[in-house]
């Protein structure tokens, strides 16, 4: 696979992302949300605090998928191994961490208000999980992205 196939693979699977996380915010979660409420109204006055907050758990989400398309972007441009892309991974890990702060704020929150279901604890304790890998391994790939763009430096002016 060419660079620029690669590129415009990443692309477009960064946008589908978009796309679909735009979906699951404005329509699923609603639905959902008016389900739930439908099926527990005790839980009525949660609907409106609880959508707000996982429309604010998506900011982090799309700042980390915008920092990914650039970096898709350089590496269509031959410009992989520079600072910047390391920069931006290194953003993207936080975002990460920040999103795993929020995900056990929602955990805690459900379980003070006694709303905790076992297995929404189980997937959300999960999707915590997931997210601190790919803020390990964000930090890990800027790392070694600085280094590497430090040695194609050193490499272009000795040519």
């Amino acid at each position: 696979m060419t660079q620029k196939k690669l590129s415009k693979w990443l692309c477009v699977i960064v946008i589908g992302l978009g796309i679909a996380g735009l979906y699951c915010l404005t329509v699923m979660a609603p639905r959902l949300g008016h389900r739930l409420v439908l099926q527990y109204p005790r839980w009525a006055h949660m609907y409106t605090p609880t959508l707000i907050f996982t429309w604010v758990c998506a900011v982090p989400f799309y700042l980390g998928l915008y920092a990914a398309y650039l970096i898709s972007v350089d590496i269509g441009r031959d410009r992989s191994f520079i600072a910047e892309n390391s920069h931006r991974l290194k953003r993207i890990g936080i975002y990460a961490v920040i999103e795993s702060v929020l995900i056990f704020v929602i955990l805690a929150t459900m379980l003070t208000y006694d709303i905790l279901h076992p297995v929404v604890a189980m997937i959300l304790v999960l999707l915590a999980l997931a997210v601190i890998s790919i803020s390990v391994i964000c930090f890990a790939l800027s790392h070694l992205v600085l280094k590497a763009a430090k040695l194609q430096e050193e490499n272009d002016l000795t040519i």
